[in-house]
């Protein structure tokens, strides 16, 4: 590759000489005399394509310069690889002769574990071939043993049958006695536990009920401070124990509605009247849902369907009048307030709304 770059410089070197030559002789004047000007603009050529091809030569240079280091580290790479793999298989190859190495070396006492494990083989067989010989004499002397034996139990048996015959009724009685006084006993036994278990549904079923009604109380302090999150686990726990209690249905339901989780409400209190259809508060409850989402014809429904249920249901009265103000019923609206205050004097949210509309605020 260098010495291609000097044949090149070279031949530059060459041609670069004769155009200097060819531009001496055309500066020279038809009388054979040299024109300064010319001779001047001649050698600033040359000087220029002699720097022109010192910097391409440079250039040149420098593109075979760095295309050689490019290889030489490739090819630096390349053997580093080779040897790193080279060196890992012979290390794996080692560790695999290794290996082969100690499995030879155990392979004679193997050998020899088989051999005194045949050798005891042998004379566990001979051993169990010994027994079975002894066996087999036994058994032949069995039957002429058994026939003897037989027959002395049939004397023994004949002989105690007559006493059997006659002590056979007397155990008959006897045992008829004993089997009626064991079933007794069982029916005894059999009603105590039943008694027993019943208790012991019925205290679980009281401490559960208990247990309840406490975290129910709970729920409700938490309820009344504002802090419904909390009251919410309280009345859960309470629900888990005791799902037949319409009050903590109904305390549940409040709360979800407290929490703006409608659905849970709806499902809550749809439930419980559902169990409990004369439950009241939970119609009452169910309408404040709807009321709250702007739902005035069922809130009415349900504020109608509590008071028919609990006819003195002073707050089912009051809610139902702020449902017919929605409808612009203002007259039914009234007569609904007037009637909550009328079963209930101290309710004075039913006031409040009688006096705003005597002021005239409340417009038919």
């Amino acid at each position: 590759m260098n010495e291609e770059i000097k044949n090149e410089e070279q031949k530059e070197e060459t041609q670069a000489s004769s155009e200097q030559n060819t531009e001496s002789s055309g500066a020279k004047d038809s009388a054979g005399g040299v024109d300064p000007e010319k001779a001047n603009e001649v050698s600033a050529d040359i000087s220029a394509q002699t720097e022109r091809i010192s910097n391409d030569i440079s250039a040149f240079n420098q593109t075979v310069s760095s295309i050689l280091n490019s290889a030489s580290k490739e090819l630096n790479d390349s053997i580093k690889n080779s040897n790193e793999d080279i060196s890992q298989n012979i290390k794996e190859l080692v560790i695999r002769l290794d290996a082969i190495n100690e499995t030879i070396s155990i392979l004679p006492e193997t050998n020899d574990h088989i051999k005194t494990a045949q050798s005891h083989i042998t004379d566990a067989n001979s051993t169990l071939m010994e027994r079975l010989d002894k066996l087999s004499s036994v058994i032949e002397k069995i039957p002429g043993e058994i026939n003897v034996k037989m027959e002395e139990q049939s004397k023994v048996v004949s002989s105690i049958g007559a006493t059997i015959n006659e002590n056979n009724s007397k155990i008959i009685e006897r045992m008829d006695t004993f089997l009626a006084n064991i079933n007794e006993t069982v029916l005894r036994m059999t009603e105590i536990a039943s008694f027993e278990k019943n208790i012991n549904e019925k205290r679980e079923s009281e401490f559960k009920i208990m247990q309840a009604k406490i975290y129910n109380e709970r729920g409700l302090i938490l309820f009344y401070r504002g802090i419904f999150t909390s009251a919410l686990n309280y009345f859960l726990k309470a629900y888990a124990l005791d799902e037949s209690s319409p009050e903590i249905m109904n305390n549940l339901g409040q709360t979800y509605m407290k929490l703006k989780d409608y659905q849970k409400t709806e499902e809550t209190l749809k439930k419980a009247i559902e169990l409990f259809p004369d439950f009241s508060e939970a119609y009452n409850n169910l309408g404040m849902m709807y009321l709250e989402n702007n739902n005035y014809e069922l809130a009415t429904e349900k504020f109608r369907k509590a008071i028919d249920v609990y006819s003195d249901f002073s707050d089912a009265y009051f809610n139902l009048g702020n449902a017919l103000l929605s409808l612009k019923k203002i007259d039914e609206a009234v007569k609904s307030w007037e009637k909550a205050l009328e079963l209930n004097p101290f309710l004075e949210d039913a006031r409040e709304k009688l006096k705003i509309y005597k002021q005239g605020e409340i417009n038919a």
